[in-house]
């Protein structure tokens, strides 16, 4: 059995630094335009349903029920205050004074642009059948990811559990050096664009600042097995793995789709022109013959809001290892 000495995994560890936490440039602490747009159309779509369901009783009163119904129905997928929620967020990054006049201008554009002749008896019958489709997790995907994100806010796992999910596969992936899986993430973790390094990352897309998952398969060298994972971690040794000038905060074993890893919980400040961040990640690695795949979940932040990037770290603590969990490999 080889023995696992410090130079075996140390220099993995450097390159665990430039894979699992993203470059300061990649970061907006503030709401993003794309995420901006999205929370406006996801607004605009609650608005219209609304609306549209309010009206069909005043057409076809056999209907009145089942609209209702559909109502309770979204609402049991969504919570009932989901629009009031979205609009808090809208409200708070471009002010009270700002969302009100806009809020009352769709509502007024609503009106105007529902065609209620077309509202056929058919046509309302469908439209009541989409929103219940909403129980099935059936809603327009360029919203769903928006109302996911603002429903689950304060408790992102709970999207996990509740199973709003997507799943991941890294087949024909070419960052993925030939290691095949399939990973489940809330279906609120938007994926970004490829990167040059990554297998694939995903961006939440509730909160402020910044929360990432990122997927990367890196090359080890060697083949590592759970006793040499044991003999690197006894003693407190686990604290060389993580990247040069974090601070290490917890870790240990682990075993992810039967193969031997670890964790590490650390934080970090990084800098780039001048502007300092700060970053707090969840780092997951397992070993499958001489690769070694990594799942981080961080968040980063300002300076001046670490305590929230604290706060929003303790939720991915708790998200991050449902979605390791998932791997399954084929």
């Amino acid at each position: 059995m080889q023995t696992l000495r410090r130079h075996t995994l140390a220099p993995l560890s450097l390159m665990l630094a430039a894979f699992s936490v993203p470059a300061v440039a990649d970061f907006s602490f503030g709401r993003s335009d794309e995420a901006m747009l999205g929370l406006g159309k996801a607004y605009g779509y609650l608005l219209a349903q609304d609306y549209t369901l309010k009206l069909i009783p005043t057409r076809y009163p056999e209907l009145q029920a089942s609209a209702k119904s559909a109502e309770l129905n979204f609402a049991s997928v969504f919570g009932n205050s989901i629009k009031d929620k979205l609009g808090a967020e809208i409200s708070a990054a471009i002010g009270e004074d700002t969302f009100r006049p806009m809020v009352s201008r769709m509502e007024a554009a609503l009106a105007e642009k529902i065609d209620v002749p077309a509202l056929t008896h058919r046509n309302a019958v469908k439209f009541i059948a989409e929103v219940n489709n909403a129980e099935k997790g059936k809603v327009d995907a360029s919203v769903f990811p928006y109302l996911a994100a603002v429903r689950y806010k304060d408790q992102p796992a709970s999207e996990f559990t509740d199973k709003l999910l997507q799943r991941f596969d890294t087949q024909g992936q070419p960052n993925s050096l030939g290691v095949n899986l399939m990973m489940d993430l809330p279906i609120s973790w938007v994926a970004e664009k490829a990167h040059t390094k990554s297998v694939q990352r995903w961006h939440s897309m509730a909160g402020y600042g910044r929360q990432v998952i990122t997927l990367d398969v890196v090359n080890t060298g060697a083949r590592i097995s759970t006793q040499d994972i044991k003999d690197q971690l006894a003693g407190g040794r686990i604290r060389t793995l993580t990247p040069p000038d974090s601070t290490f905060i917890n870790g240990g074993a682990q075993t992810v789709a039967s193969l031997p890893g670890y964790w590490l919980d650390y934080n970090t400040e990084v800098e780039q022109d001048g502007f300092k961040a700060y970053q707090a990640v969840r780092l997951n690695v397992f070993f499958k013959a001489d690769k070694a795949v990594l799942v981080s979940c961080g968040t980063t932040s300002s300076q001046a809001k670490k305590a929230q990037a604290d706060k929003d770290f303790t939720k991915l603590q708790a998200l991050c290892p449902l979605v390791v969990n998932s791997i399954v490999l084929h």
